[in-house]
């Protein structure tokens, strides 16, 4: 489903260059949101941005987790729970059956 990068309320507009696709999970965690909290260093960081950030700066796979290398990783990865352990066990048996 499309969703905003930087949310209506905080002046994104409804244009393909502030939209960007994302499950609908990811979308409800996210919300308004366009910062959360670096779990390592404690400090206000943006959430990843698909239009102007490289995702390999920002993200690597460890077998079914998604780890941040960065602090915009390692925040958008809290704030919308990419590991939450029902999604981290779907990862897992996708990653079984393709053995």
């Amino acid at each position: 489903m499309p969703d905003h990068i930087i949310a209506k309320q905080h002046g994104g507009k409804t244009r393909a260059d502030n939209l960007a696709l994302a499950c609908a999970r990811c979308n409800l965690h996210k919300g308004p949101n366009i910062a959360g909290v670096d779990p390592q260093t404690a400090k206000l960081t943006r959430l990843f941005n698909p239009r102007t950030d490289r995702w390999t700066d920002h993200f690597r796979w460890r077998k079914a987790r998604l780890v941040g290398p960065s602090a915009i990783g390692r925040t958008t990865v809290v704030v919308l729970a990419i590991n939450h352990p029902y999604r981290v066990a779907l990862r897992e048996m996708m990653l079984a059956t393709d053995e």
